[in-house]
């Protein structure tokens, strides 16, 4: 993971916003694009670290500052996008297409639409209260995640923060 060479080397989340503003966007974990994940830059020493924060926690620092967007946004996989080059990856990602008219046009599911609109309706939602109230869990529909992954390839979702369970 990320120590070899000649690669510059990020060691804290304003290296990492650094990065992110330099590439444009940059997948989380290494692809077939050797040099071109937050992994391959990230010392193996900062991963799963019990005396430093590492990537894993430098990614809620990075999106609160809002100059970077991350989601699911690379065939399914987690990354970041910098506010510079989000409106063209959005253009891209949507096809011309505002969610509605995908709706209308029949590219997305009911589904689909009320996971949208429930985010709409409440603003930004952990992901437990959205699958509470779209009825999705271990009785209920099923699925969340799959649609979770394409609204946020389609980038009409992002993750604005991590709040994690202790």
């Amino acid at each position: 993971m990320g120590s070899e060479g000649h690669r510059r080397q990020i060691t804290s989340p304003e290296e990492l916003e650094k990065l992110v503003e330099d590439f444009g966007f940059l997948p989380f974990f290494q692809s077939e694009f050797e040099d071109f994940s937050v992994e391959e830059y990230t010392p193996m020493e900062y991963w799963f670290a019990d005396d430093r924060d590492g990537p894993w926690q430098w990614k809620g620092a990075v999106i609160r500052n809002k100059r970077c967007a991350y989601g699911k946004f690379f065939r399914g996989k987690a990354g970041f996008i910098s506010m510079e080059w989000l409106p063209d990856f959005l253009n891209y990602r949507r096809d011309g297409y505002d969610f509605d008219a995908r709706y209308e046009d029949g590219l997305a599911s009911r589904k689909d639409k009320e996971i949208y609109e429930t985010v709409l309706e409440n603003g930004s939602l952990l992901t437990r209260d959205l699958k509470r109230l779209c009825g999705y869990g271990k009785r209920g529909k099923k699925g969340f995640d799959t649609i979770i992954i394409r609204l946020q390839m389609q980038t009409y979702l992002s993750v604005s923060d991590f709040e994690y369970l202790c």
